[in-house]
């Protein structure tokens, strides 16, 4: 009996043996990958000779005595994807792995409006790019360069000048690398349509009520001319002859406002006499009544009007600067300083103008 116990037992134990080799063991039986892909290595145990095998062209294996090296490239698909890897051994039960990898989110966020607005010079914008995936840039017209900056993911956009009579209109594409694409359309105004470019000409100032010297004279209408001319692009410009022969003011431009702004208290005109003194002539805000004056920025905005002087009738619409800012119960002209006594005053050859008052494009 006690033989056929232990022959009894080695059948036993050796049963066990057999059904323990047969077994496949994994360190982990899933493994996630982020859309960059990249790589993992996974420990295999068995007693016996075992493979791996995938169906899955993107998913590279490389088996080790005991290990499996996986290596996924990155997943230009918009779409998750998935792979089993099947692990045989002998007379074991298959054991599966299952390789998870996230979708290409591609493009997260396109940091610029759906519409750009360029005014007719050289004029740029720039805006960023989020991506979890590779992305290029291309623009639709050859006025038209849009340039990525591949270390900060900033995009440069920049016209050359619309010298032409109409606007025109291009987009710039940000193309992902699964083939999809977001457009943005970009505008750019011709030069007639630049406000910049609309201030410049010959005007006349119109103004409710005028004086000669310090007397008001009961008159409307056209006391003074100036011409505008452009000084720096975009900033500034010269305001020429304003009440008086020679004189030469500054005036800054707001593009985001669409203003000229005349700079007054400022010297525009400077007249030696021959006695040895001289006279320097300030663009200023009379008050008459109060015998001083204030020296505020006078603010124009564009607008369309008529030539009340030389166009009664007003057959034919004209452009005219409306002052929005400065002169509010105010003149407006020019001051003196006298070397002769060392005093600032009033001139008594001068128009000032005064009540509602505009400047209006000459027709003549």
């Amino acid at each position: 009996m006690a033989a056929a116990c232990l022959l009894a037992c080695a059948g036993s134990c050796s049963k066990s043996r057999t059904e323990t080799a047969d077994v496949i063991v994994l360190s982990r039986t899933e493994v996630a990958f982020s859309q960059a892909g990249g790589n993992a290595i996974i420990g295999v145990g068995s007693l016996s000779t075992w493979t791996a095998d995938c169906k899955e062209e993107w998913v590279s294996l490389t088996p080790s005595a005991n290990a499996i090296a996986i290596s996924v490239p990155s997943n230009a698909s918009s779409q998750k994807r998935t792979a089993k890897v099947e692990i045989s051994a002998g007379k074991a039960e298959p054991r599966v792995l299952t390789i998870v990898q996230s979708a290409n989110m591609g493009i997260t966020v396109i940091n610029a409006p759906e519409l750009i607005e360029l005014d007719s010079e050289v004029d740029s914008v720039y805006f960023s790019v989020d991506a979890t995936c590779e992305w290029t840039v291309e623009s639709g017209a050859d006025w038209l360069s849009a340039v990525k900056d591949d270390a900060t993911g900033v995009v440069k956009v920049k016209s050359i000048p619309n010298e032409g009579a109409e606007d025109r209109t291009a987009s710039v594409k940000v193309n992902r690398e699964n083939g999809e694409s977001s457009s943005i359309t970009v505008n750019q105004i011709s030069r007639s349509h630049n406000p910049y470019f609309n201030f410049l000409g010959e005007y006349g100032l119109y103004a409710e009520d005028w004086y000669y010297g310090g007397q008001a004279i009961g008159a409307s209408g056209v006391g003074t001319t100036c011409i505008i001319e452009a000084k720096e692009y975009g900033r500034s410009f010269t305001v020429k002859n304003l009440f008086h022969e020679g004189t030469v003011n500054e005036a800054t431009y707001d593009k985001k406002e669409g203003t000229l702004s005349i700079l007054t208290g400022r010297a525009c005109l400077d007249i030696d006499s021959p006695d040895g003194s001289f006279t320097i002539f300030y663009l200023a805000e009379p008050d008459f009544a109060g015998k001083s004056f204030e020296t505020n920025n006078v603010v124009c905005q564009l607008g369309k009007g008529y030539d009340e002087e030389n166009d009664p009738q007003h057959t034919k619409e004209v452009k005219i600067l409306e002052i929005v800012r400065g002169v509010e119960g105010r003149s407006f002209g020019l001051v003196g300083y006298f070397s002769s006594n060392q005093s600032y005053g009033y001139f008594s050859d001068l128009y000032y103008a005064s009540g509602e008052m505009y400047f209006v494009e000459r027709t003549e």
